[in-house]
């Protein structure tokens, strides 16, 4: 598993996780693998020595999101399950670099990929 790679070669890594319920946004709920469930893959990636919050309100994300990238900015795998709307489109955003040219140059050192957001207090 991914995870217990990143955590086993303490990787600098922010996984987030939109749980949407199954395997695809189908509005109408009609194809197969559509109502899977709302899994707490947070108690499994705790469970793997990750840092791992889940959130089910909007205004959670981002201290859960700060939480997470500060023990990821310690050495820890963060990890946060946030639970959405099974309606809602995803998208994958490519990694950049932190603003923190300090974190920056630590992660770089060890050959991660790094966070596109600001998550500044």
């Amino acid at each position: 598993m991914e995870l217990d790679t990143a955590v086993r070669h303490k990787l600098s890594l922010l996984c987030v996780i939109s749980l949407n319920g199954g395997w695809t946004a189908d509005p109408e709920r009609n194809k197969p693998g559509r109502d899977l469930g709302y899994t707490r893959y947070d108690k499994m990636a705790e469970a793997l020595g990750c840092y791992a919050e889940y959130v089910e309100e909007p205004e959670e994300i981002r201290p859960a999101l700060q939480r997470a990238w500060r023990k990821v900015e310690e050495g820890m795998v963060g990890f946060v399950n946030v639970k959405t709307d099974y309606r809602a489109r995803a998208t994958t955003v490519t990694l950049l670099q932190p603003r923190d040219l300090s974190v920056r140059r630590r992660l770089t050192e060890r050959g991660a990929a790094t966070c596109p957001f600001h998550l500044g207090s």
